[in-house]
């Protein structure tokens, strides 16, 4: 999730958080290194010369979801090490200070971050104002954008809203506004209902692909492999991308 500043990314990500059975989140902006993301060989303390596997945040994240925020105020290099954990079985094999270990990765993964220089600048290609490596990009099922440009009708149902926020919160600790008497949102689903459906849906449901789905998955598969053309081309798209799109629909 690539955006312009000021979009309300790590706020979102915190609800997302929230809202998730088991999620770990992460500033990348306080990571030292790739091993904080994957993991790191220890040494015993207390005369313990032993050296032992320690888990970066990826195992940590294994069968939740991880969120790393800020990933373009990482240290250089810090993502390298997600190729493997991301890759296939979403398995992190590991060997440090002669000890080997086999650590499970399987999570939902969410990075969120801003273009290159800041924001986006609208007269360059989106693709080259994210700085990810081209086989990293791959791995994720979708990469989403934001731009925040200017509109009246928009800025004004935004600032409308800011606005109403801060005057109740205020109203509230004034005492005039009592929270527990305002009326709900009709639809609402409470948070722990919330987190029940997703840990059923991971841990439960498998859907079934109908024919129908297959075949408009292929076509889509085909149709965008040829957006650059045929020849002396990289094409736009992988069998990775086959797959995101398979599990796009079961979602």
């Amino acid at each position: 999730f690539v955006s312009d500043p000021g979009m309300n990314k790590s706020d979102f990500a915190s609800q997302l958080a929230e809202l998730s059975p088991k999620a770990l989140m992460k500033d990348s902006e306080g990571m030292s290194s790739e091993v904080a993301l994957t993991a790191a060989a220890t040494r015993g303390g207390f005369g313990d010369d032993s050296w032992s596997i320690e888990p970066g945040a990826l195992p940590k994240a294994n069968k939740g979801h991880l969120i790393l925020d800020e990933i373009d105020k990482g240290p250089d290099g810090f993502l390298n090490g997600l190729h493997s954990p991301l890759e296939g079985d979403q398995t992190l094999r590991v060997e440090k200070a002669g000890q080997e270990a086999n650590l499970a990765t399987r999570c939902g993964f969410l990075a969120l971050g801003n273009p290159t220089e800041g924001r986006f600048d609208h007269n360059e290609p989106i693709p080259e104002q994210v700085d990810l490596h081209p086989a990293l990009m791959s791995r994720f099922d979708l990469i989403c954008t934001m731009q925040d440009s200017p509109d009246a009708e928009t800025d004004r149902e935004i600032g409308s809203g800011i606005l109403d926020s801060i005057d109740e919160s205020a109203r509230v600790d004034h005492g005039e506004l009592d929270l527990s008497e305002a009326d709900t949102v009709t639809g609402e689903v409470p948070r722990d209902v919330m987190k029940a459906w997703v840990k059923l849906a991971r841990e439960e449901i498998t859907p079934l692909l109908s024919d129908e789905a297959k075949a408009t998955l292929q076509e889509y598969y085909v149709e965008t492999r040829q957006l650059n053309g045929e020849e002396n081309e990289k094409p736009p798209a992988t069998a990775r991308t086959l797959v995101a799109g398979v599990r796009i629909a079961m979602a």
